[in-house]
């Protein structure tokens, strides 16, 4: 006797309650990650358990919805086999509904991997993040996070589709049979209703089903960069940019030194027993501000947000009204990603009137294999510096700084650090004090770059009204709660905390006396850079005939200030965080 007809003569009076086990497996492994990440939580808490609270952790009718979407493409293979007599007809539906549960299986793969590394579920920024990256990048990044259990997670699904496929006729006849067939449907009819129940009262469609928040981000996302597009080739602009005005005639300049993965616990200037910042340690003009924090910790997000009013806003962007408003706009890079990555960042560079990248490999996977380093803006700044000021002007810096892989941050002859590290860490090896020397040694040589930055910036900006504002994107995590190093999602205080000083010439503390006064009192002060576009605004003394309360509120300096509002690091509240 074959094994499909001894399959069907044995299950003729139990095919029902077969089908409700495995129905109940289809459910256990749609929600595995939410299993898995409690009982990791549960045996490990030192090392999974860092994250506030277990919302991350429970069945929510995302899971519910995301568990009947994979009945309802189950129900379409057994209609399929049971009643769709043409070839072609049954081939596109068994075809569609195969491919559905195979991207499924695959994001539930990719979600239990991601948790195995950051103890936090898949989100639709962490994809964003691995389309902008190129294989260079990638190899860095398998290099520091690959693992014996992520790949032995990998193996058992490979296993898992290789077992699929050898068991199709199993499936086909167990899907063929009436009682899965009657019950997936039931299933099915009732997914449906919930899913349109749930969205008549919660909106965006697919992102009320999990993972289905990941396409809705990712068309959130491309609609961020068709407005930027637009803007880029001059027509179709908000009607909001008609609301900002300038407050005075004087030609300003404004340098927004964006940096890259800085640890507060990891610069001299904040308190680390190394000197790794030895030039800003000693610099007595700066105003050095101890309370700011990121609104996101992963760069494609921080970076874009600098310049808009609200979390990818598609009214108003920074970069398109300085440009309305007649000012020269720069953006000078040594991030690689032109074309391929970073695409929002990108289309924000692409907005301005100048914009340099300094990698030559930036248009292909090539990028930053030829480990240029941030020295290489300074030939650029000094040039955008020293033009001729026919008009008031906004700069934008962005460096490598302190990105992974560290060691490739800095050159070879400034490996200054090799002993013992000071950090005090959860884990303590070989490894860790090599990755940590690195990430100092990447630290002293861009407080080395970050000095000459503003050895040019004050140079140049004798005599001219002149400010200068420096942060990080966010910051960085290096073993202080685990064994992990680098920055993700879900934030942590480790990488929201971020440092933040600004620079200022005379002329301008002579014109704008009140905003130097405030910055002096504002040490301490809470900040998120939510906020910058407000702050730039302020500094540049842009008013709105809308949004002045805004600007005075949220502008850093102004000395309306709010500083009691919530400060949200990729949708959290800093101040419940560990």
């Amino acid at each position: 006797m074959n094994f499909n007809a001894s399959f069907l003569k044995l299950n003729r009076g139990k095919t029902f309650f077969q089908t409700l086990v495995f129905l109940v497996v289809v459910f256990l492994v749609s929600a595995l990650p939410v299993f898995l990440g409690f009982i990791l939580k549960l045996v490990n808490p030192s090392e999974y358990g860092i994250n506030q609270g277990i919302k991350d952790l429970e069945i929510t009718y995302k899971e519910l919805l995301f568990f009947l979407s994979m009945v309802l493409a189950l129900f379409v293979l057994s209609a399929s086999f049971k009643y769709i007599q043409k070839k072609w007809m049954k081939t596109i539906f068994v075809f569609m509904a195969c491919l559905y549960l195979f991207i499924a299986c695959f994001l539930i793969l990719a979600d239990i991997i991601y948790y195995l590394i950051f103890s936090y579920r898949l989100t639709f920024s962490v994809v964003q993040t691995v389309l902008n990256t190129n294989l260079d990048e990638a190899k860095d990044f398998i290099k520091l996070y690959i693992s014996v259990g992520n790949s032995v997670t990998i193996i058992l699904f490979i296993v898992f589709m290789l077992w699929l496929v050898k068991k199709r006729k199993w499936f086909v006849s167990f899907f063929s049979t009436r009682s899965f067939f009657i019950t997936a449907l039931l299933f099915s009819i009732f997914g449906i209703i919930d899913f349109a129940t749930i969205t008549s009262t919660h909106p965006n469609g697919l992102n009320n089903i999990r993972y289905g928040d990941i396409i809705a981000g990712y068309n959130q996302y491309l609609e961020f960069n068709r407005t930027l597009q637009t803007e880029k080739n001059n027509y179709q602009f908000s009607k909001e940019y008609d609301t900002f005005y300038k407050n005075d005639t004087l030609q300003k300049t404004l340098v927004l030194l964006v940096s890259e993965s800085l640890s507060k616990r990891h610069m001299s200037l904040y308190g680390y027993p190394r000197k790794t910042t030895p030039n800003l340690d000693t610099n007595k003009s700066i105003y050095v501000f101890n309370n700011c924090v990121t609104m996101a910790t992963l760069t494609q997000d921080a970076v874009p947000n600098l310049f808009s009013r609200e979390h990818l806003d598609r009214e108003v962007n920074l970069i398109t009204l300085l440009n309305k408003l007649g000012y020269t706009t720069w953006w000078i890079s040594n991030q690689s990603g032109w074309g391929r990555g970073d695409k929002t960042i990108v289309a924000f560079a692409q907005l301005c009137s100048q914009n340099i990248f300094t990698d030559k490999f930036s248009d292909d996977d090539k990028s930053n294999l030829s480990r240029h380093y941030d020295e290489e803006i300074l030939k650029h700044f000094n040039k955008a510096m020293s033009e001729s000021q026919k008009s008031s002007r906004f700069i934008v810096l962005h460096l490598m700084a302190c990105h992974f892989d560290y060691d490739k941050r800095y050159p070879k002859n400034r490996n200054f650090y090799t002993s013992v590290p000071p950090a005090k860490t959860a884990v303590s090896s070989k490894k860790t004090n090599e990755i940590l020397n690195s990430y100092d040694n990447a630290m002293h040589y861009h407080d080395s770059v970050v000095n000459q930055i503003l050895t040019i910036f004050s140079k140049h900006s004798q005599n001219k009204n002149a400010a200068l504002v420096f942060l990080s994107d966010h910051g960085e995590e290096l073993f202080e709660n685990r064994n992990f190093s680098g920055h993700t999602y879900p934030a942590s205080r480790l990488t929201s905390e971020i440092p933040y000083f600004t620079l200022l010439s005379d002329d301008f503390k002579k014109n704008f006396p009140e905003i130097e006064t405030n910055m002096m009192a504002r040490k301490n002060t809470p900040y998120s850079t939510a906020d910058n576009f407000f702050t730039m605004l302020q500094l540049l003394n842009i008013n709105s005939k809308t949004y002045n309360d805004k600007i005075q509120k949220n502008g850093f300096f102004d000395s309306a200030y709010d500083s009691t509002h919530p400060r949200m690091v990729m949708g959290d509240d800093y101040s419940t965080m560990k």
